[in-house]
């Protein structure tokens, strides 16, 4: 499955007007907008090998210790700057500081709230603080999604499909068999999302063709695969101006008929 999830911070002085302040040796920081993939994850659909769902507990395309780890240390080093060397926001987190915005989706909210417990201090009392996650669904922002027509339209077209039934899953099918690299011959293209994923996992142990391909040839075929769209959208775009052209030069060739 082809989808980006993402965490949006957005760190706001409130005592800030607007714009930054024109003199250059008296420049102040008045906003930080900050995008973030969530944390080391289970692929979405399978995994790598026979001891991975044992390892990745929390099921497929949830968090891992690692990712929930990580994403405390990321929340911390945001804290050294933001917090203790800029003074930039609050350490004890002020609604009115900080927006988090993140997909519905259970493994960026553990990506927030992990981070958030990394930024922000502890309660006098020792307890991590809850921030709250803003959510919209669908989200194009956070979790585009490719579900526009003229994308499949020109897969077909692409791919030299002859049916339309069921053209996205088709399409990724095709696309998965031409794109997928020599160099992971021995690995199923189907396990791509699972080894990148699992590569990182020092409690998993991958055969040595699937560390080899996940490590670059597996991530180029997944840019690929995720970035094919946007040629087939370019497409649709030239064919839709064409087509609009071509409608105009139709209308004042009949306007000067008349």
């Amino acid at each position: 499955m082809i989808q980006s999830l993402c965490l949006l911070l957005l760190f706001i002085a409130g005592t800030a007007s607007a714009g930054i302040i024109a003199s250059r040796d008296k420049q102040q920081l008045l906003l930080v907008q900050t995008v973030i993939r969530h944390g080391d994850r289970a692929a979405t659909d399978r995994f790598a090998t026979d001891e991975s769902e044992k390892v990745l507990f929390r099921g497929l395309g949830e968090m891992s210790d690692d990712g929930i780890n990580n994403a405390h240390k990321q929340g911390a080093a945001f804290r050294k700057r933001y917090v203790n060397e800029l003074k930039f926001i609050d350490g004890r987190f002020l609604p009115s500081d900080v927006e988090f915005r993140g997909s519905p989706v259970s493994r960026v909210l553990m990506s927030a709230g992990s981070f958030g417990n990394g930024l922000f201090h502890k309660t006098p009392k020792g307890n991590d603080v809850t921030v709250p996650i803003l959510t919209n669904k669908p989200d194009p922002v956070l979790a585009p999604q490719m579900n526009c027509l003229d994308y499949w339209d020109d897969a077909m077209d692409y791919l030299n499909l002859t049916s339309s039934a069921d053209i996205k899953n088709t399409a990724l099918e095709k696309m998965e068999e031409a794109l997928w690299p020599d160099s992971c011959k021995e690995v199923p293209s189907n396990k791509a999302d699972a080894i990148i994923s699992e590569l990182p996992n020092k409690a998993i142990r991958m055969p040595s063709s699937y560390n080899k391909c996940a490590r670059l040839p597996a991530k180029q075929f997944m840019y690929d695969v995720i970035h094919l769209p946007t040629r087939w959208l370019g497409r649709s775009l030239q064919r839709n101006a064409s087509e609009e052209n071509s409608r105009a030069a139709d209308k004042r060739a009949a306007d000067e008929h008349e």
